[in-house]
C-alpha cells in the first residue's frame, strides 16, 4: 500500500513493495523517463514494465544515466515502443519522490509555415505558435482562403531534419468539421513521402493523436483535405504540435538545436541526444548534471509533452 507524505512530496510505502502505476488517454511513444528517490539508491533498485492495452512490452536494451544518487534517467533504444502505461516497482526502498516520462520535444513550434491563402486572421503561422486555444475568436487559429483553387492545405517545413514519434492537432470548438477528412504526409529531406495517415472516415475529435516511428528524418509535414470526401474546401488548424527530437553530428552534443557539450567518461560513446546522458557515466572532473548542463527541473518541464508525476 502507498500512501503520499505531503510534507516532501513523495510516496511512501507502509507495507509491501514500493509500486507506482500511472495510465494515459491515449498511447504514445515513449523516449525517455526520468525517476527521483528520497533514499539514496542505484538504477537496479528500480523496475519498469510498459503496456499497450493488455499487452506486456518491454524496453530492449535499456540505457540508465546517473543524474545525482538519488536520481537517474532511463532511456529506450526501441524508436517505437508505443504505450498506454507504465508500472515502476522499486527495491530497497521506501519512497518514491517524483516520475517525469518524455514522449520527445514540440518540434514545430515557431517553425516555418505556409497554407492555401487565408481567412480573416487565420494565417498559417497560427497553428505553430505555441498556444492550444480551440476559439476562433481569439486570433489563434489557422483559416485557409475557400475561394483557393488548390485542396485546402497546410505545412510546415523544419529548420533541420527531426526524428518524430507523435502528432497532435487541436481542432476548434466551432466548425468542427473542417479539420476532419484529412490526409497527413511525412517528408524526408530528399522529398520522399515517409509517413501517411488517413482520416477517410471524417471522425470529428477535439484533438487527433497520431504516433508515428523514430526510424526516418523527416523535412517537412502536410496536412491536407482529402479530394475523394471533399464536403468543403477549408482547412482550420488551431495548433500543430509534433514531437520528436534531433540527429546530432557530433556525438558530444546534445539537445534540440545540438549546441549543448556533454562529459562522457567513454570519449568514443555518444551521448544521449535528448538529454546529454552518458551510458558509460561523466568524465573525470564532472558529475550529473555537469555532463547533462541543460537538464534541470525547470527546463525539462518545457519539453515533457506528457507527466506522470507524483510530486503532491
Amino acid at each position: 500500500m502507498i500512501k503520499k507524505i505531503k510534507s516532501d512530496g513523495c510516496l511512501q510505502i507502509s507495507n509491501g513493495a514500493l509500486s507506482y502505476k500511472h495510465k494515459w488517454d491515449y498511447s504514445y511513444i515513449f523516449t525517455w523517463m526520468r525517476i527521483e528517490l528520497k533514499q539514496l539508491g542505484q538504477p537496479t533498485d528500480v523496475s519498469v514494465t510498459f503496456q499497450n492495452k493488455a499487452y506486456v512490452v518491454k524496453c530492449k536494451d535499456p540505457i540508465f544515466t546517473v543524474i545525482n544518487n538519488r536520481t537517474f534517467d532511463l532511456h529506450c533504444t526501441d524508436l517505437d515502443l508505443l504505450i498506454d502505461s507504465l508500472e515502476i516497482n522499486a527495491f530497497n526502498q521506501k519512497q518514491l519522490c517524483s516520475v517525469e516520462v518524455s514522449g520527445g520535444r514540440n518540434i514545430a513550434l515557431n517553425q516555418t509555415t505556409n497554407q492555401t491563402g487565408f481567412y480573416g486572421f487565420g494565417t498559417s503561422e497560427k497553428a505553430v505558435d505555441g498556444r492550444r486555444n480551440s476559439s476562433w475568436y481569439n486570433e489563434s487559429c489557422t483559416h485557409t482562403n475557400v475561394t483557393h483553387p488548390s485542396v485546402a492545405s497546410w505545412r510546415v517545413d523544419f529548420n533541420k531534419p527531426f526524428y518524430v514519434n507523435r502528432y497532435d492537432l487541436y481542432n476548434r470548438n466551432e466548425n468542427k468539421d473542417r479539420l476532419a477528412n484529412f490526409t497527413l504526409h511525412s517528408y524526408s529531406p530528399k522529398g520522399d513521402n515517409i509517413f501517411e495517415y488517413k482520416n477517410l472516415a471524417g471522425e470529428i475529435k477535439d484533438i487527433y493523436t497520431i504516433p508515428s516511428s523514430l526510424t526516418n528524418l523527416v523535412s517537412f509535414v502536410t496536412i491536407s483535405k482529402t479530394p475523394a470526401v471533399l464536403k468543403e474546401n477549408i482547412l482550420t488548424l488551431c495548433e500543430v504540435e509534433i514531437f520528436g527530437d534531433n540527429d546530432c553530428q557530433d556525438k558530444h552534443n546534445f539537445g534540440l538545436e545540438c549546441n549543448e557539450t556533454c562529459n562522457c567518461f567513454n570519449q568514443s560513446e555518444n551521448c544521449l541526444v535528448s538529454t546529454g546522458g552518458c551510458p558509460s557515466g561523466c568524465a573525470a572532473g564532472y558529475t550529473g548534471k555537469a555532463v547533462q548542463q541543460a537538464v534541470t527541473l525547470e527546463p525539462m518541464e518545457k519539453i515533457v509533452p506528457f507527466r506522470a508525476t507524483l510530486t503532491v
